[in-house]
């Protein structure tokens, strides 16, 4: 069934929250949404197992590989204008940065006018998976639509070379330099479901340069001086299982884009880390005085250590970043004044929310029912109010003695 191309139907026995009709041969889905699914499935789709297929008397293999914007569940940046057009227009990069992230790489041209005609067709493959404009639209699985529109034939397509192979990375994507010992190597920057995307502004908000670090393609195409609006957007997966999708919208002061700004923001990012860390180790103290068995949990748990902590700080940090979240824009204040003799007094307004939505996160996750609660209560309070250098030499030493 075509429902297969729309992540969001059911199909089969693959559920989701909002549709229940994954097993109805009934289902009425426009051919319009079919092709626009269809566009979204061949750059998303995550490799796996799937159907074999002929085309051109060739059969196709039983394992697919990843669509060209999946791997690394990479997150995706848009700038966003007042309407689709300028959308558009806005995130067309100019040939200029095309052939700087490309380097010597033909810009090629558009699938449909270098359609392959089988797998073996050298040039027509080249075209399609290698180059910027044959790119754009990819051919990850060949589908074959039934005439009635309900169903189709699906099996795997061509294979497009991603960033750890060598290859140029995505011009929605972002690329980070991060320490491996005592070298330095590039990655694409992940979505993971347990951190949000506003936290990773920092890292996306950079013009990208001639050694391919940096945000979107389209950044560089923003004027000094100027705001935007960006669009953020991921999809975590796990293997060929789709964990999570995420979209944000956020309103980009032009200082982040200055040095200043961008360590200014990832600064505060990391005094927010820093206290949904404290908020943690508030709520695990909590858990030592209540089960006289916490300890014990946690040395059979072995490797799993670290998610069994999860678990447990769960409801107190889901609160606490909800409540952060809802207060974001105080940071953009903060940054957006940093010129300004106000910087100061907003950054403290900010960081005294942080500590208010870890004292409530605390007292929601944690309850003061029987006498041994309003102990264990009390000495968890402690911890999340004691001074910072106290905090955070304790919260360090506990990861040290994990990661060992």
């Amino acid at each position: 069934p075509v429902s297969k191309l729309n992540f969001a139907f059911a199909t089969g026995n693959n559920s989701t929250l909002f549709d229940h009709a994954g097993l109805s041969e009934t289902r009425d889905i426009l051919l319009a949404e079919t092709v626009l699914s269809m566009l979204t499935f061949q750059c998303f789709s995550p490799g796996g197992l799937i159907s074999q297929v002929y085309w051109n008397g060739v059969q196709t293999g039983k394992s697919s590989k990843d669509a060209p914007c999946v791997p690394a569940s990479m997150i995706h940046a848009f700038l966003r204008g007042s309407n689709l057009l300028t959308t558009i227009s806005l995130n067309l990069p100019t040939y200029e940065d095309v052939a700087m992230s490309y380097g010597k790489r033909p810009i090629g041209r558009p699938l449909w006018e270098c359609m392959p005609r089988s797998l073996s067709d050298d040039a027509g493959v080249g075209n399609a998976t290698g180059t910027y404009l044959g790119r754009l639209a990819p051919m990850t699985r060949l589908i074959l639509l039934h005439p009635e529109g309900a169903h189709m034939l699906l099996g795997d397509g061509l294979i497009y070379p991603a960033f750890t192979d060598g290859f140029p990375p995505e011009s929605t994507a972002t690329v980070v330099t991060r320490k491996n010992g005592d070298s330095e190597e590039r990655a694409i920057l992940s979505y993971r479901p347990s951190k949000a995307v506003w936290r990773e502004l920092a890292a996306i908000a950079v013009k990208r340069k001639s050694d391919g670090a940096g945000g979107p393609l389209s950044l560089r195409a923003i004027q000094d001086g100027k705001d935007c609006d960006l669009m953020v957007s991921a999809m975590a997966r796990n293997k060929a299982t789709i964990v999570d999708m995420v979209e944000s919208v956020f309103h980009i002061p032009t200082q982040l884009f200055c040095e200043d700004g961008h360590v200014a923001y990832e600064s505060e990012v990391g005094v927010s880390e820093s206290m949904a860390g404290r908020l943690g180790w508030a709520v695990e103290t909590y858990r030592k005085e209540t089960d006289a068995g916490w300890e014990g949990k946690l040395k059979s748990a072995g490797p799993a250590k670290s998610e069994l902590k999860a678990r447990l700080h769960a409801v107190a940090t889901t609160h606490y970043w909800t409540n952060v979240e809802k207060n974001l824009s105080l940071l953009m204040a903060h940054i957006k004044a940093l010129d300004s003799g106000d910087a100061i007094s907003i950054r403290d307004i900010w960081r005294k929310m942080l500590f208010t939505a870890a004292c409530d996160a605390y007292k929601t996750a944690c309850g003061q029912e029987t006498p041994r609660q309003m102990r264990a209560f009390a000495k968890g309070w402690r911890k999340l109010t004691a001074p910072k250098e106290e905090t955070e030499s304790n919260i360090t030493n506990e990861t040290t003695e994990e990661e060992a």
